[in-house]
């Protein structure tokens, strides 16, 4: 799914995730650009809003006027975020990578997919989310009609998902690939843990903020059925990347450990010198 990067990090010919050049717009630290997004985006639509005489003591408004600029800017935000995180990994696991692994592509690679797969999963998202509005919401007035459009254009943010799981299958390679593991030294590799919470709290998060918003505004069960089919990629990648780079390193560590005991096993056998952490047993 991943495609070769030029040394800059740039893949030429690849569709980079479309939210990341917003980040880039700007000569602002990503958070401040993201936090400003969110501000335009509830300008927006509050302004699209007020214009078509939204009843703003309504739910559905107050819950769009919240929950949508929050979402724009957060999964905005995750891109870079996630990059981070996978770089402080690859510092921390630094005394258990092998010589000649790939460290700067790594850290500079984008988000990239292939232009097919890129376009299959953009329209996935697109006719989901339409159908689930379609079949979740009422469109009376010209008011829910800008509240169906902003949610459209929200969705359309949802792709970062794919880009997500692509970026842990990334890491779970890497460390396939270039990590080495001793049973001795087994704590240098909680980096790789940590990730994975990290990765995880930070879908999670967006995915509780939304739930909890729906259930203090009384979202109708129509509206709830839509979110929760709209999260459900969320629920997924939330264990994908808890477990799927843990998994790696568990597999690593419980060969080392195997390995460890065939040759003390063996030493022992045979009556041969033995060294363990650096300590010489003897015969």
């Amino acid at each position: 799914m991943t495609a070769g990067v030029e040394p800059d990090g740039v893949s030429e010919g690849l569709p980079k995730y479309w939210a990341f050049r917003i980040t880039e717009a700007l000569p602002l630290p990503y958070w401040q650009t993201c936090i400003l997004y969110g501000v335009v985006y509830f300008l927006v639509l509050f302004s699209a809003l007020w214009a078509t005489g939204a009843d703003f003591s309504q739910d559905i408004y107050i819950r769009g006027l919240i929950l949508m600029p929050f979402l724009a800017a957060y999964i905005t935000a995750l891109g870079p975020a996630v990059s981070k995180s996978a770089n402080r990994m690859i510092e921390r696991l630094e005394y258990c990578i092998k010589p000649g692994a790939p460290v700067d592509r790594f850290r500079t690679e984008s988000y990239t997919l292939k232009l097919s797969t890129f376009w299959i999963w953009t329209l996935i998202f697109q006719g989901v989310s339409l159908a689930s509005q379609f079949a979740g919401m009422d469109r009376a007035n010209p008011s829910e009609w800008v509240i169906f459009a902003s949610r459209q254009f929200l969705f359309l943010h949802y792709t970062f998902y794919v880009f997500l799981f692509v970026k842990v299958l990334q890491i779970t390679n890497f460390l396939d690939k270039w990590v080495d593991v001793s049973v001795y030294r087994t704590s240098d590799l909680n980096a790789v843990g940590r990730l994975g919470i990290s990765l995880a709290f930070l879908v999670g998060f967006a995915l509780a903020v939304v739930g909890a918003v729906q259930i203090m505004f009384d979202a109708p069960a129509g509206v709830l059925i839509m979110v929760i089919i709209m999260s459900t990629p969320g629920y997924f990648l939330v264990f994908f990347t808890l477990f799927r780079p843990t998994s790696v390193v568990r597999r690593k560590i419980y060969a080392a450990k195997a390995e460890e005991r065939r040759r003390i096993a063996k030493a022992i056998d045979r009556d041969d010198e033995l060294e363990v952490m650096g300590n010489d047993l003897g015969g």
